[in-house]
């Protein structure tokens, strides 16, 4: 993430927030909820578009059944767990599951507002590409 907020300055911390609270969220359900003795192999790819953040995190762990939701759970039907996917949708204009032969696949994308879209691409060593 540093990277990423380095090669990126003109993101604020509403931006920053918004988009690591997603990610962190992702990244602890699916640690929280691999399979007992499961080797977990993880794999996160960041980047930036022209107009949003996005983020592919893979996993090695079982298939599962993720419950989309558009609202928040009661907080009394949620105590310690419930809220991490509907947080995800919340902050995130699209969050994606799918499931391909390496194992699970999940996708967040936070638009940008307007002021902060680009006409091109940043590289990923942060010289641009058309």
């Amino acid at each position: 993430m540093d990277d990423l907020w380095h090669l990126n300055t003109d993101l604020g911390t509403a931006e920053r927030i918004r988009f690591e609270t997603a990610l962190l969220e992702l990244a602890g359900n699916v640690i929280e909820h691999a399979e007992g003795s499961e080797r977990l192999l993880c794999q996160l790819t960041l980047r930036r578009t022209s107009t949003a953040l996005e983020a592919v995190l893979s996993d090695s762990g079982a298939e599962v059944h993720v419950p989309f939701r558009t609202e928040m759970p009661d907080p009394d039907e949620m105590a310690e767990s419930g809220r991490g996917i509907a947080m995800i949708e919340l902050l995130m204009d699209d969050f994606s599951y799918e499931r391909d032969p390496e194992g699970n696949r999940w996708c967040l994308v936070m638009g940008l507002p307007d002021s902060l879209q680009r006409g091109h691409h940043v590289a990923t060593d942060g010289k641009p590409s058309h």
